[in-house]
């Protein structure tokens, strides 16, 4: 909208941009739209391009006959990504407000209310929700989210090894109790090189509220790169 000369405001209630890696892989249709928008090529310059993926029993998916120019998936940190977007949408006009939390709104026939957490009214033709799954805009429409909940505790962490699988891809492993992913960034250090892991362990199912310390995270981690990839 901002592109196309509306006046756009983004409210958001976070007043840091997330640090952690969270998603890390843009596939082919993905890098289409964003070099639509003129940021594809300086996001590819900073990122592993994986032009497959080795999946269970060491079988391949061959990404280099996808009908698009981006015959690869990208690997890169969503931050990097969140980023590049952010700026993207300041260079094209549209306000990023940070720190900023809706807690109310009221649709009438001429527009939308919205009420912020330091009672702070702003006014708008349409309010558009794009809070994610637990979306608060949602949660004020009363709509409800259909599905059913699964919760399982995955550990998802950034590490550096010093040997990793074969090949430039993604690589998953499992076994009945296990799953293990590893995506590689374009980041070597040292004697090593940075990979995002991914590591479900059916037999050590913890709820949300419990901690879980260094020590039982690195345990979980070892244990996947062994039995799981390999390593």
């Amino acid at each position: 909208p901002a592109r196309a000369g509306r006046s756009v405001t983004v409210l958001e209630r976070r007043r840091e941009v997330n640090p952690s890696s969270r998603a890390f892989a843009t596939q082919a249709r993905t890098l289409e739209l964003l070099d639509a928008r003129g940021i594809a090529d300086d996001l590819l310059a900073r990122s592993h391009k994986a032009s497959g993926v080795t999946i269970f029993g060491g079988a391949r998916v061959d990404l280099t006959h996808l009908d698009s120019p981006y015959q690869f998936a990208m690997i890169t940190p969503q931050t990097n990504v969140d980023r590049a977007l952010a700026a993207y949408a300041a260079a094209q006009g549209a306000d990023i407000g940070r720190g900023v939390e809706v807690v109310g709104l009221d649709q009438d026939a001429d527009g939308v209310t919205v009420t912020t957490g330091d009672q702070t009214r702003w006014r708008a033709k349409y309010l558009i929700g794009a809070d994610g799954a637990h979306s608060t805009v949602r949660a004020l429409l009363g709509v409800e989210f259909t599905g059913k909940t699964v919760l399982s505790s995955v550990v998802l962490a950034d590490v550096k090894l010093a040997h990793g699988p074969t090949g430039d891809g993604l690589t998953l492993g499992s076994t009945r109790n296990e799953f293990a992913f590893l995506a590689p960034y374009d980041r070597h250090e040292g004697d090593g090189r940075w990979y995002r892991a991914m590591v479900w362990d059916r037999r050590h199912q913890v709820p949300d509220s419990q901690w879980v310390g260094d020590e039982e995270i690195e345990r979980t981690l070892t244990r996947a790169m062994k039995t799981d990839l390999g390593l």
